[in-house]
């Protein structure tokens, strides 16, 4: 299965994130807005550097059913120039909220991106403890499923990255005793060729 975090990177944050993933031994694929990359390139280059994937969830934070085709162009071209900036080429793009309109298939094609969404999520800003974050995770997560989860608090309420990183313990656990193993997303797609 791919554990996945949205929304970094954040300093205040991921980093706490990226220990607890050494400490539990756990890869992941860390889908970046933007305006967080260009804001923190450093964070990028820590991310990479522990063995993780970097890709992009626009440069933007905001709703593709409500933008013009224009604006999703815009943002794409907009993320995909700050990830270059930092010597990275996307492969993935999850839209943010999982938003996908004609504009948004069009734009990722004409940057070669593959559209990815997730099969279990944390809900963290919904959640009041990593517990529940945890419970909810395992309730969706299975064999090729991609979880997902937020490294930052940008888009979330405070607490919600927080929740998160204490839940990777619990979500470490499960996938133990299911026999799964976190892998990068595009290591779960070579797997299932």
């Amino acid at each position: 299965m791919a554990l996945t975090f949205d929304d970094g990177p954040d300093p205040r944050t991921t980093p706490l994130v990226l220990d607890r993933l050494d400490q539990l031994s756990l890869h992941a694929t860390f889908f970046c807005l933007g305006q967080q990359v260009a804001s923190h390139p450093e964070m990028v280059s820590e991310i990479r550097h522990r063995g993780h994937q970097v890709e992009t969830h626009g440069f933007r934070h905001e709703h593709h059913f409500l933008r013009t085709p224009r604006w999703v162009r815009a943002d794409l071209d907009s993320a995909i120039d700050a990830l270059d900036h930092v010597g990275i080429h996307p492969r993935w793009f999850r839209p943010p909220f999982g938003q996908t309109t004609g504009a948004t298939m069009v734009e990722a094609r004409r940057h070669n991106l593959r559209l990815v969404l997730w099969s279990a999520w944390g809900r963290e800003w919904d959640e009041s403890d990593s517990i529940s974050v945890a419970r909810r995770v395992r309730a969706g997560v299975g064999p090729g499923g991609i979880v997902l989860l937020h490294d930052a608090d940008v888009q979330s309420p405070p607490g919600s990255s927080r929740r998160a990183t204490e839940a990777l313990g619990a979500i470490a656990e499960d996938l133990h005793r299911q026999g799964l193993t976190a892998r990068t997303l595009d290591e779960l797609v070579e797997l299932s060729r």
